[in-house]
């Protein structure tokens, strides 16, 4: 974990190799409220990203965008990162999965969840300063 412009730059790694994200990377950003808006400053300018709605990420959606790096808060009045991250696990994503959110205690207990439960997935927690 670390300061959003530490974690974009050095932690978005697929599981193919470590590198970090590159301009023409895409990042799909799921259920992003306002935050999402103080993220886009912190990536790559040719990034491409797109946004979608828990309700509409589907297996055929993820093949079509190819995304790198999905983008999500911690948990929403709709859903949380542990049901999206099941979701993108049962549909056979091998990406990074960043959580996005505002402090939050033993952030590191809940990534080892994670991680435990679906360890095809690069799954971290970005805190927002």
């Amino acid at each position: 974990m670390g300061n959003v412009c530490h974690a974009i730059f050095n932690h978005f790694q697929t599981l193919e190799g470590d590198r970090t994200l590159q301009s023409a990377d895409r990042i799909l950003a799921v259920g992003m409220p306002k935050s999402y808006d103080y993220l886009r400053h912190h990536m790559p300018q040719d990034s491409e990203v797109s946004c979608v709605g828990f309700g509409a990420l589907s297996p055929e959606f993820l093949e079509d965008l190819q995304v790198d790096c999905i983008l999500c808060p911690l948990f929403t009045h709709d859903f949380d990162c542990i049901e999206l991250t099941e979701r993108l696990h049962r549909h056979g994503f091998e990406g990074g999965v960043r959580a996005v959110t505002a402090y939050v205690p033993r952030a590191d207990i809940v990534r080892k969840d994670v991680v435990r439960t679906y360890p095809g997935v690069n799954f971290d927690i970005l805190q927002l300063p």
